[in-house]
């Protein structure tokens, strides 16, 4: 165990996670993950051993694979520091059972003097409740950050980073946004429903996590004071936090008014159970419910 705070933030994904790491990344008294996305816990979980072993590949390729670049991308670590982290990642994604100790000592790793030491990885928002309980019995004082983006907005950029990856042409990407979200409609790419099931996840942490341990957050509010909140809620200095920026956004296309309506309809549920729960939401996410509905 350790006195140290930590911090894990669950998603959601394309609502505000990279700002986030980036964000505690640069505070002076945190230590996060020089990986964002460790994916353990849903590694475990969902059995994605072998899946997470090509992303291994992957990701030491893109690191290691080009020396002039491998000093930019591990700074301020050395070279051998870096590798031999990235190597301890690599183990604990072969893990078939949750090993509390093992993910903990790997986010202690260079933690030194900082007060809080974590990491972001989206897809623990999929996570089963008992999932998200083992996380939360990590350390003696764990916390957990789920960030929520307009529905509508954060379906849509996650529609473009899928076609992004198979097309460069904004009509093509229409035509595979369209397509992929029919096959959301009839059941399937079922990773895009659950990533937008805010209403589960909030359930999910609502019956196994304390209150006081649990910041849930809009996107659409964090460059606002959202960065104090967070600030407060960690129990750390509040600094200045960095200013917006889009990572995977994809080629720029505007939204079909006849397919926001269609994701509007399928995800409006989830706008009524965050209203309600929260009392109001922010301007965007009444924007669509006039707009699309």
């Amino acid at each position: 165990m350790t006195d140290k705070t930590v911090v894990i933030g669950i998603g959601a994904q394309k609502g505000g996670t990279s700002w986030l790491h980036y964000f505690l990344k640069h505070h002076p008294q945190c230590a996060m993950s020089s990986i964002k996305e460790l994916h353990y816990f849903d590694c475990v979980e969902m059995k994605r051993q072998a899946f997470m072993a090509d992303i291994v590949k992957t990701r030491r390729a893109a690191i290691f694979g080009d020396p002039d670049r491998t000093a930019e991308i591990v700074a301020p670590m050395s070279y051998e520091a870096a590798q031999e982290r990235f190597e301890k990642w690599s183990d604990l994604m072969t893990h078939e059972t949750i090993d509390k100790d093992a993910y903990l000592n790997y986010l202690l790793l260079g933690s030194d003097d900082a007060s809080v030491v974590g990491e972001v990885t989206p897809a623990y928002a999929m996570l089963s409740a008992d999932s998200l309980r083992e996380m939360h019995s990590v350390a003696a004082n764990t916390k957990l950050i789920f960030l929520m983006r307009d529905p509508v907005s954060r379906l849509w950029s996650n529609l473009r980073m899928r076609a992004k990856k198979r097309t460069q042409t904004p009509e093509d990407m229409l035509a595979h946004a369209f397509a992929d979200f029919a096959k959301i409609q009839a059941g399937g790419i079922k990773g895009v429903a659950w990533r937008s099931d805010y209403r589960t996840t909030l359930d999910n942490l609502k019956a196994t996590l304390p209150a006081q341990d649990v910041h849930v957050d809009f996107f659409e509010t964090l460059f606002d004071d959202g960065a104090s909140r967070i600030c407060k809620f960690l129990g750390i200095d509040n600094i200045e936090a960095p200013v917006e920026t889009n990572v995977n956004e994809g080629i720029k296309i505007d939204l079909p008014q006849d397919l926001a309506h269609q994701m509007f309809v399928w995800l409006k549920p989830q706008y009524t159970y965050v209203r309600d729960m929260f009392g109001q939401l922010p301007a965007k996410w009444t924007q669509s419910m006039e707009v699309y509905a």
